[in-house]
């Protein structure tokens, strides 16, 4: 009987928190094709996501080519220095490498944004991210960072309604007002 009610206890912790998901392999686990397509809104917050990028990025000129879908990045800030130090440490990098890639993923947001229907914005936020964050209106995804310093498979989460979408959504917000956007002229063809 204890462990029945064990287990109806996890089920409801897990229900109320919403989780639907939890793989480590967050490119090929979770039906990201749906989640672009179901929804109108997308908060992206990232290091720098070259591997996402790169994975997505067909799903990602489909979305921005829609009228009305609105894409929010938030990356962190290339022009703070301890921000750099702490992701160059995390990823057994140099800081000019972190920097530029950073740069590089505002750049080709900024140069799909230039070129899409759809509202696409970019902003830069002092501070360590301690996870990256991926919000689709209804659903939230989360990947969590390895302190290995080596590429690996790492927690991935998927959650709909419930307390962590809830905490990631005000997550957001906050991260948000501690941002600073970035026009997309200034990245696209401008200075940095």
């Amino acid at each position: 009987m204890a462990e029945v009610l064990e287990k109806v206890r996890i089920a409801s912790d897990i229900s109320t928190a919403g989780i639907e998901r939890v793989t480590m392999k967050y490119l090929n686990d979770v039906e990201w094709d749906d989640l672009f397509k179901n929804t109108k809104q997308i908060s992206v917050f990232i290091s720098y996501g070259s591997s996402s990028r790169k994975f997505h990025w067909i799903n990602l000129q489909a979305f921005a080519a829609t009228r009305g879908n609105k894409f929010r990045l938030f990356l962190p800030d290339p022009d703070d220095d301890p921000t750099m130090a702490l992701l160059a440490k995390r990823y057994d990098s140099t800081l000019d490498k972190v920097r530029n890639l950073v740069r590089e993923a505002a750049e080709e947001f900024a140069e799909l944004g230039k070129s899409s229907r759809a509202d696409i914005r970019i902003y830069y936020r002092a501070g360590d991210p301690t996870y990256a964050c991926y919000h689709f209106g209804a659903k939230v995804l989360i990947t969590l960072y390895s302190n290995r310093r080596a590429r690996g498979d790492v927690p991935t989460i998927l959650v709909g309604s419930g307390t962590l979408r809830d905490f990631f959504t005000q997550d957001l917000v906050a991260i948000e007002k501690q941002s600073r956007e970035i026009p997309l002229d200034s990245l696209v063809g401008g200075t940095k």
